[in-house]
């Protein structure tokens, strides 16, 4: 952060993210029910204005030169502001920064779907050029239950809009979402939605939880059971042993195998190594180089 960057609330990015400049144009997130999300509980949304988003351009330029080569615009699914906003958003952007390669938004399909085709064609001719969408599950009933907004087709039919006008696609998913009761629909589901949507960057995550969360307090009732770490990967197993996708695999910090690659050139080392995980002598082997974690090394 620097200073004077005017920077309000909870600042979220993705992990992929951690070397970018990030250019908050909005505060909190214009959805924030999700069940399993506390990211922005207890938060207003609201679009910055246009002079305090200039200045932190300005400000930006004065700090770090003209050399920035990547920036995030944050907070919660910004893709939601004006889209005239975004635009004089981004042409400044490039103008301040000339060597600047990718220019990065957090965008759920729930409001991408109000960009129209125009709109979205004109985000990625003015430099737009990664959505990171979370779609958490491709099963309609967890989606339901975990209050994300949006349905599975919703889901695939924003994906092919944003693949369609040449913007590149990292997709989220989050392991143990359908908790033990829908762990095998979930991962069916889900590998079938990301087949179908042929992300460019497969983002795994696995649940955790914080106290914010509205999830939490089903758990604490009782009404949702957590996945212990070999239903997890009992749950990764027939994730990957059904999707059949090519894209980037990065692991979050929150996963308990933190699996890394290329589809589909590494998913037969990605089956073999989840198995390899689930017995004694491979977990020990995989704990010591630092691939397998126990609960207390995840991170949220």
């Amino acid at each position: 952060m620097m200073n004077g960057f005017s920077y309000e609330g909870s600042l979220c990015r993705p992990p992929t993210e951690a070397h970018s400049l990030v250019l908050q144009v909005t505060v909190g997130c214009p959805y924030n029910r999700c069940a399993f999300c506390a990211d922005y509980k207890g938060e207003l949304y609201k679009v910055k204005p246009w002079d305090v988003i200039a200045s932190d351009i300005r400000k930006a330029r004065e700090s770090l030169g003209d050399g920035v080569k990547r920036v995030f615009l944050a907070s919660g699914n910004s893709i939601a502001a004006p889209a005239d906003l975004l635009l004089q958003t981004l042409g400044h952007l490039y103008q301040a920064f000339p060597y600047l390669e990718q220019v990065s938004i957090y965008g759920g399909a729930k409001f991408l779907k109000k960009k129209d085709d125009s709109t979205l064609l004109a985000l990625q001719g003015a430099g737009l050029n990664k959505i990171y969408m979370g779609v958490e599950s491709g099963n309609d009933q967890v989606l339901q239950e975990m209050k994300k907004g949006v349905t599975a087709a919703e889901t695939l039919a924003q994906a092919r809009r944003v693949k369609g006008v040449g913007m590149a696609l990292s997709s989220t998913i989050i392991f143990g979402l359908g908790g033990k009761a829908r762990s095998r629909q979930h991962a069916t589901a889900t590998a079938q939605l990301l087949s179908a949507m042929q992300p460019d960057e497969l983002r795994l995550h696995t649940l955790m939880m914080h106290p914010k969360a509205p999830l939490y307090e089903r758990i604490e009732r009782g009404d949702f059971q957590l996945l212990y770490r070999g239903d997890v990967l009992r749950e990764m197993y027939e994730f990957f042993s059904q999707l059949q996708a090519s894209c980037h695999v990065i692991s979050h910090r929150s996963n308990y195998l933190l699996l890394a690659g290329y589809l589909p050139k590494d998913r037969q080392d990605f089956l073999e190594t989840i198995k390899q995980a689930l017995t004694r002598e491979g977990e020990e082997a995989l704990e010591r180089e630092g691939l397998l974690q126990e609960e207390l090394s995840r991170v949220l």
